[in-house]
């Protein structure tokens, strides 16, 4: 939603983000789906919930959760277990535990304690190979990101973000053929 309003305003171009934010001004933002990833949950080596071959969202979230602030597709879900989490009452978005913007910034705490990461697996690849992590078998057809680039509908991008899309959805073929 932040980056929607930041659009709306002519803060910034364009936005490449979850298009939930952005849905909720259809006549206003033209939004252009990109990809969509299955999302996970994780923890460090060690964690008390690395050993356990099945998991509820309860078992899960009895650690605090990381990660980015949630659209409301997986808000109804993870709010009524999340013990620290909150709904956002304007967009009905989650904002976990531990709201951070990088998933980066994700790994990092999950692996200095026990609190449980959420993010989608490119993101978690090298760590997955270096064994670092260990995704917690979860699965869910909620919990997934759907992100696109959105920008105002009356205005058309301009030749660099034309071409910043294109690249993009290059790159995303190759995310996504990894993700296979």
């Amino acid at each position: 939603e932040y980056l929607a309003r930041e659009v709306l305003a002519g803060k910034i171009e364009f936005a490449v983000a979850d298009t939930a934010g952005a849905e909720r001004h259809p006549t206003r933002l033209a939004i252009e789906p990109v990809a969509e990833h299955r999302m996970f949950f994780f923890v460090r080596q060690g964690h008390p919930l690395a050993a356990s071959k099945e998991h509820s969202l309860e078992t899960i979230l009895v650690f605090p959760l990381v990660a980015p602030r949630l659209p409301q597709r997986m808000a109804v879900h993870l709010g009524k277990v999340a013990a620290h989490a909150r709904i956002d009452r304007d967009t009905g978005d989650l904002t976990p535990s531990l709201m951070v913007d990088s998933f980066a910034v994700v790994r990092n705490v999950v692996a200095a304690g026990d609190a449980v990461g959420l993010a989608p697996l490119v993101a978690l690849e090298q760590d997955l190979r270096t064994r670092q992590i260990t995704l917690l078998p979860y699965s869910a057809p909620w919990l997934q990101l759907s992100y696109g680039l959105y920008y105002l509908r009356k205005k058309s991008l301009s030749r660099v973000a034309q071409l910043f899309m294109t690249q993009l959805r290059q790159v995303e073929v190759g995310l996504q053929a990894r993700e296979q």
